[in-house]
């Protein structure tokens, strides 16, 4: 009797500190996409960190083990949805947990129905048809 693989998407939301520069934000990125890996994840889709203002503080450790916090104001946030194993959730989930840059996340289980599209993405589609209705009006 073989054992059926039960795989489940995830997204993975996270806060990286602010004072990571962007270079390493980009190195950070790829060592949560090589975890993700590492643990037989496929990913699904990725969103860029981006740097925000944040609604309210919150209070964190620093980077690094010296167990001092500080509060954040902005912060890089980022998330990347993926497709994984079960058994191979809490691994991963401690593995995401050693990357001392990232001070705040979430591990969200979803549905491949959840999938969703980048917002950009659906502005540019809908500027491109506006677009498109315009130019067959001038045509006209």
């Amino acid at each position: 009797m073989s054992i059926k693989k039960i795989n489940k998407i995830y997204e993975f939301c996270f806060h990286i500190d602010p004072e990571v520069s962007e270079s390493e934000v980009k190195n950070l990125l790829d060592v949560v996409d090589n975890k993700i890996k590492s643990n037989n994840g496929e990913i699904i889709s990725k969103k860029e960190a981006e740097q925000i203002d944040l609604a309210y503080p919150i209070k964190a450790a620093t980077r690094g083990d010296d167990g001092v916090y500080r509060k954040f104001n902005t912060s890089t946030i980022s998330s990347i949805k993926f497709e994984l194993e079960t058994k191979n959730q809490k691994k991963l989930q401690e593995d995401l947990k050693e990357i001392k840059e990232i001070f705040r996340s979430i591990f969200i289980e979803g549905k491949k129905e959840d999938v969703v599209f980048d917002i950009e993405d659906l502005i540019d589609e809908e500027e491109k048809t506006e677009k498109k209705v315009t130019e067959k009006q001038e045509v006209k």
